[in-house]
Formats: structure tokens, C-alpha cells, sequence
């Protein structure tokens, strides 16, 4: 029968290094990287394969299958995933295994060990998206990168095509309600479907917040951090893209 098509999906937010990149319960989850960095990082990964196993940072429509398939009957049918409050961004919320299958279960999108843990807190988790403002949005390219291959890109072409390892938002000028509006037609990304308004501290659902990327901030995070109340898997703010402290990601391997 071969092999079925789908997504494997990085249980706990990325750890390691920059130059090799793992995924491990009961680490510090790696940040100071910038958003380029990270896209790089996670598509350069070989995880000791020696065949191109298309690994790649989480998009919002990646993000969005992960979150409502937990969300469903298939899941914990409509229940919370608890927040990692690990104040050390340690994934799985601790440092110990047993105490991160055991006592944190319900951190996972399954609530049980099987499932995937730091959807909810731990470190704000970037994707690979952002909202093509062009040159409204400097950061794009200074943290984006305009080199090809690249998460922005070298050329206008580049930088406003969606790709199997990146996703393009269409901008309505730099007026962020208008391209917010826009997103509706992109489904499963858990954006505008899961909100009521471009900008609400609570306005996605579970009441987490709901904040889409603008011209000053054009790229997109999901989870929120460890001390948000408002954290939680439907969670998506606008994102500067520097190397800053509190940002992660998520690795994804094609099949």
C-alpha cells in the first residue's frame, strides 16, 4: 500500500541548536534566532536522514490541522488544552519525563502522552507566513531575508508566492482590518474562522487572542507565552521577527 500521505508534526517546540535542531521533552526551547533563521534552520534539518525528508517550520494551515483535529470528537472534543506555565520554557512543561506525560498530559492535544505538547504557553511559536505589505513592511526583509530561498525572497515573484514551506497573505494596502478581511478565503488556518476582529486581546476562541500581522509586525505567532492568560491553541498574534528571547517554532516532516 505504501506509505499515506500527511504530516509529522515536532511533539514539543523546537530544541537543540541553531546548526542542529531537535525535538526533546524537558529542554529550553530554542529562541534568539530571527524569523529567517528559524524558516532556514528547520528546512536544512536532516535529523540524521540521508533523504530530503521535507522538513520545515509550521504554517498557520499546518498549525490549523494540528489544533482542530485535538479540537474535535477525533481529539478531546471541544476541551481545553492546558497552558506549559514552565517559567523556564522547558517543553512539555517540566524537566522530568514521567512528570511531563503524567502530571502534564492535559497540555497535550490529546490529553494523554501520545499528543502534542506546547500548543498552549511556553514560548510564542512563529510560523512560516506572513502578510505581504511589500515595502509598507521594512521587516520583512530586514528579518525576513532577500536572498532566494529565503522566507521573504529575492524578487517580488518569490516574496508573494505561497510555497509547499511557507504561506503568503495577500495585503489590502497597509490597512490591517482589510487584509485581515481578506484571509477569509484561506480555511483550516485557524485565523479568521476562529475570530471576530483583526484586533481583540480575546477575540479568538477560548478566548485567546485574536491580533493579525500589520505592516510594523507582518509575520504571525501561535500559542502564546507561558505567562498569557490568553494563551492557548487558537491563540495568533502579529510577530516582529527579530532574534528575541521569547520566540520559537515548530518543525513539520512531509510525507
Amino acid at each position: 500500500f505504501g506509505e499515506i500521505a500527511g504530516i509529522w508534526v515536532g511533539k514539543f517546540e523546537t530544541t537543540g541548536t541553531e546548526e542542529s535542531i531537535s525535538v526533546k521533552p524537558g529542554e529550553i526551547s530554542l529562541r534568539k534566532m530571527t524569523i529567517n533563521e528559524q524558516y532556514k534552520s528547520a528546512i536544512n534539518a536532516t535529523f540524521g536522514e540521508k533523504i530530503n525528508i521535507k522538513a520545515h517550520m509550521v504554517k498557520n494551515s499546518e498549525w490549523g490541522a494540528i489544533v482542530y483535529l485535538s479540537h474535535s470528537k477525533y481529539g478531546i472534543n471541544g476541551a481545553k488544552v492546558e497552558r506549559n506555565t514552565n517559567s523556564a520554557l522547558k517543553t512539555g512543561g517540566n524537566t522530568t519525563k514521567l512528570k511531563i506525560y503524567i502530571n502534564n498530559k492535559n497540555q497535550s492535544t490529546t490529553h494523554n502522552a501520545y499528543g502534542v505538547y506546547d500548543m498552549s504557553g511556553g514560548a510564542w511559536e512563529r510560523t512560516a507566513c506572513y502578510v505581504n505589505y511589500g515595502d509598507n513592511a521594512s521587516n520583512l526583509s530586514t528579518y525576513g531575508g532577500t536572498q532566494k530561498g529565503d522566507l521573504y525572497g529575492a524578487d517580488k515573484e518569490e516574496q508573494s508566492k505561497s510555497t509547499a514551506f511557507k504561506t503568503v497573505y495577500q495585503a489590502s494596502g497597509t490597512n490591517r482590518l482589510e487584509s485581515y478581511n481578506l484571509s477569509q478565503t484561506r480555511k483550516g488556518d485557524a485565523i479568521y474562522e476562529t475570530s471576530n476582529s483583526s484586533s481583540n486581546e480575546e477575540g479568538s476562541w477560548f478566548g485567546t487572542k485574536a491580533s493579525f500581522a500589520y505592516t510594523e509586525y507582518p509575520f504571525f505567532q501561535r500559542s502564546g507565552m507561558f505567562t498569557d492568560e490568553r494563551a492557548g491553541t487558537f491563540f495568533f498574534s502579529d510577530a516582529y521577527g527579530n532574534d528575541a528571547d521569547s520566540n520559537g517554532f515548530r518543525v513539520i516532516l512531509v510525507v
